[in-house]
């Protein structure tokens, strides 16, 4: 029978056929049998001999071994689950306690060795619901609750006391926090500056202080005594940021470093270039690779190099670009910008002679010619890769018929061909149809009955061919059957063509390809991802339509085995293989590393491999804890590696994280701040935040000014282009004078080329009351100016070659949504003024970001008040 102070005595049956009398009492400190004391702590095992009536327990610990007879099923019960369990419970009730004497965050992998140490959850669970045991004994009623928040996985506990020591040490660090940098840090940023979660994201609105919350948080780290400044690395994309980090350290912690050594600032590439000298690996950097210009120059070396000598090679770069440099459906995109139809439907419906001038240009072939569809363009185009002479629409006479020009005519070999728009089931498209006339697919049935008629060779190609891509198989295969003998013209005589009948177009300066930038790309981030060949030529597998894909890939492959080449005879090490290398290192624990914590700025350019890098240092010593800070809104240098996923999918990389916000920016007011969120959230892959402006006012600060056609080579049309600038500058001018103030603005481009060819005289001219100044938005990540003119804001932005779908083939994760990363370089730009900005762009050409914004509440005033 149990007491009220849980006590069991043998019964009257069990002193007479046993032999056997006991009493056992269960205290909070441990078994109490026959007056001596089995402490909870000592006890080491127990076993049950479960029998008909009673059953018996053996009880090991540190002094000896009893043995329990003629337990009845009930107390055995009991007695086994509380030795199995109680120990435990008691000793995590301990470490609890422990914990919470700690002046400190309550972190995870706290809470996960805390649960580690409980006793299997059943057994938890009967002990804290048996109704046959007076528990308040054994373990405190609010202990039993936090057992049962345990349970459950409630971390409300842990919750209220993170809330509370954040709280209290705002109040104990006032003054810090007060002083820290020149102006009183927001709550926002002193919250983010002390809690110490095992991971840490920080996701920070342009202009929202950020590189303020990262020398809080490292002095409130040396203050608190969380680790010495030796034991903190802080990481860093480039030697500017790094440098600015260090400044701000020296300038804001003069006084807690004082007697101190200086915390680790490192660029990712100088840190991963220490483990390698600590790890005693034997390889160099080469001079071409200490900027993206040197390494994008070595890469036009090879690949010239490559086009030299090897011919296959070269003729499938020619292939490339002539035919496959912007896929089918972003030049069926590009056509509908041009023509301004309303949809894409509406524009399917355009006949030949519907098409507006500026969209035949899009038809024009390779020496000059115009043709009617986009197949033809490649037919024609193909032909002249090949050297086979043609004539287009060439009159075919046949008595009795006028008129009748067949597609094309190879004279060398006197063959026709035609080229019908018609399906694997000889069907056209509906729109072919013209009411009142002959169908198009009778229309080609009367066309073959000609031709056979008329006794001439002739053949057909149709849409169908271009459908299944076997249209310049089936085109070679019959022009060799008519006597031609196709075979690429060369490299050298395909370069003459292009310069000499495509003199407006930009690829035609062959040293500034947009491939070899693709190729660049592409290779850091096949290496990032540690990628094989084998593991694209399966991404490529299971594209449908993936002729471009294979083409591109190819090129690649051969490009890339000569940069390794190239690498490998000099024993030279790039950035990426540095990054893997020091990794490896870590990995193998051939260098270990003192870091208790890890500060990263600009989060978002994180690359694959540098997240690699980052893991294997945690997973050295799991106690790290790691805080990065950075805006996935700005995520814009997929170019040089870059992978925004790992921000977007912070805690499934890094492990449990706390992920918090800065959302009020101090840099721009809230008419850029809602204009410019709407543009960047309409994709949704994006993190959501509400960015809210120290400055309220809303009222026209973002402007389209259109001008006429700029898109020259350069792309300047001085006279319209000038006058819409100047009107700006003009404006500016007199707001500067009207507040007595001088200003700052910024010339944005998305290009090198937009830059002003008359910008010195505009500075000279604007001098005593504007400091004016020309940068690619890329430049301007981080800058900020009174006011930004962003200029050539027409249809070459977003740019359809930073988007290319083949970088999918060498990501883990690409980007999704339709011109991503080009949003987001547009979000930076409108992003760096504090009063205004002003898009000038082409009225007949405009980016479609312009048609977006044409949605928002901008408008055309001139008044900046």
């Amino acid at each position: 029978m149990k007491t009220n102070n849980n006590i069991w005595m043998s019964g009257f049956f069990t002193k007479i056929f046993l032999n056997t009398q006991w009493k056992i009492q269960l205290t909070n400190t441990g078994i109490l049998l026959n007056e001596s004391v089995i402490d909870w702590k000592g006890v080491e095992n127990t076993t049950i001999q479960k029998g008909i009536i009673w059953d018996q327990i053996s009880i090991k610990h540190t002094n000896g071994e009893e043995l329990i007879r003629g337990l009845s099923k009930s107390v055995s019960a009991i007695v086994i689950l509380c030795l199995q369990t109680v120990r435990k419970t008691q000793e995590t009730i301990q470490i609890i306690n422990t914990r919470y004497k700690k002046e400190s965050y309550f972190r995870n992998s706290e809470l996960l060795k805390i649960r580690n140490h409980l006793p299997p959850k059943e057994q938890l669970i009967k002990l804290l619901n048996s109704q046959k045991i007076n528990l308040d004994i054994l373990i405190t009623e609010k202990e039993q609750s936090v057992l049962s928040d345990l349970i459950d996985e409630n971390k409300s506990f842990i919750n209220e006391w993170n809330r509370s020591f954040i709280k209290k040490e705002m109040h104990n660090f006032a003054n810090y926090f007060r002083s820290v940098e020149s102006e009183p840090l927001t709550e926002e940023q002193i919250k983010a500056s002390i809690i110490m979660e095992d991971n840490n994201l920080l996701i920070a609105a342009a202009g929202s202080g950020k590189t303020s919350v990262i020398v809080s948080k490292l002095g409130y780290l040396i203050q608190k005594e969380y680790a010495k400044p030796e034991e903190i690395l802080i990481l860093s994309f480039n030697n500017k940021v790094k440098d600015e980090i260090n400044h701000r350290i020296n300038k804001s912690l003069s006084d807690v470093l004082k007697n101190r050594t200086s915390p680790m600032v490192h660029t990712f590439h100088s840190y991963g270039f220490s483990v390698i000298k600590d790890g005693k690996v034997n390889k160099r950097t080469p001079a071409w690779i200490s900027s993206e210009a040197k390494t994008l120059s070595h890469i036009k070396t090879l690949f010239h190099m490559v086009l030299r000598n090897n011919p296959e090679i070269a003729a499938e770069i020619a292939f490339f670009i002539t035919f496959n440099e912007i896929d089918d459906d972003k030049e069926i995109s590009k056509i509908f910008r041009i023509t301004e139809t309303d949809s894409i439907d509406q524009f399917s419906k355009l006949t030949y002679e519907d098409i507006s001038p500026n969209a035949i240009e899009l038809h024009k072939t390779l020496i000059g010619k115009h043709v009617r569809s986009f197949q033809e363009l490649k037919i024609s185009n193909w032909l002249t890769l090949f050297g086979i002479e043609y004539n287009y629409e060439k009159d075919l006479s046949i008595e009795g018929i006028d008129n009748y020009r067949p597609d094309f005519y190879y004279g060398k070999i006197k063959c026709w061909h035609e080229h019908f728009g018609i399906n694997k089931f000889g069907k056209a498209p509906s729109h072919f149809f013209k009411k009142g006339k002959i169908s198009y697919e009778d229309t080609v049935k009367q066309k073959r009955k000609l031709l056979d008629k008329a006794k001439v060779n002739w053949f057909e190609t149709t849409s169908a061919d271009f459908y299944d891509n076997t249209w310049h198989l089936k085109l070679e295969s019959k022009l060799k059957e008519f006597g031609e003998k196709p075979e690429f013209i060369g490299w050298d005589r395909y370069q003459l063509i292009v310069k000499k009948f495509n003199k407006e177009n930009e690829s035609n300066d062959f040293s500034e390809l947009p491939l070899i930038s693709l190729l660049l790309t592409s290779i850091k981030h096949f290496k990032n991802n540690q990628f094989t060949f084998d593991d694209i030529e399966k991404k490529i597998s299971k594209i449908k339509r993936n002729d471009r894909y294979k083409r591109f890939f190819k090129i690649f492959k051969t490009i890339y085995e000569e940069y390794e080449k190239d690498l490998n005879s000099e024993n030279h090490i790039d950035f990426e293989d540095m990054l893997s290398e020091s990794t490896k290192l870590i990995s193998e624990n051939k260098i270990t590393h003192p870091f208790k914590f890890i500060l990263i700025d600009e989060f978002q350019d994180m690359s694959n491999s540098r997240a690699n890098l980052i893991q294997a240092l945690k997973n050295q010593n799991p106690d790290t804890i790691l805080f990065g800070v950075g805006d996935d809104w700005q995520s814009i240098y997929r170019f040089t590696g870059s992978d925004s996923s790992n921000m977007l999918d912070f805690e499934k990389k890094f492990g449990f994280s706390s992920i918090n916000k800065l959302n009020k920016t101090f840099r721009f007011n809230q008419g850029i701040a809602d204009i410019s969120s709407e543009l960047i959230l309409k994709n949704k892959l994006q993190i959501t935040k509400e960015v809210t402006a120290n400055n309220p006012g809303r009222k026209n600060r973002v402007r389209y000014f259109g001008h006429e056609k700029i898109r020259t080579f350069p792309p300047i049309d001085t006279v319209d282009f000038d006058r819409k600038l100047l009107t700006q500058l003009e404006t500016i001018k007199s707001h500067a004078i009207s507040k007595n103030i001088r200003v700052s603005v910024a010339l944005l481009g998305r290009y090198h080329y937009l830059k002003p060819g008359n910008l010195d005289a505009l500075i000279y001219q604007y001098q005593n009351w504007i400091d004016l100044s020309f940068s690619t938005i890329h430049s301007a990540k981080g800058l900020g100016w009174e006011f930004v003119v962003i200029l050539g804001m027409d249809k070459s932005f977003p740019s359809t070659k930073q988007d290319d779908d083949l970088l999918s083939l060498f990501m883990i994760q690409p980007d999704i949504y339709p011109d991503a990363e080009e949003r987001r370089l547009f979000y930076v730009a409108l992003t760096r003024a504090k009063i205004a900005v002003i898009l000038l762009g082409d009225n007949k050409g405009q980016s479609s970001f312009i048609r977006e914004l044409n949605d928002t509440q901008f408008q055309e005033v001139i008044s900046f008040t």
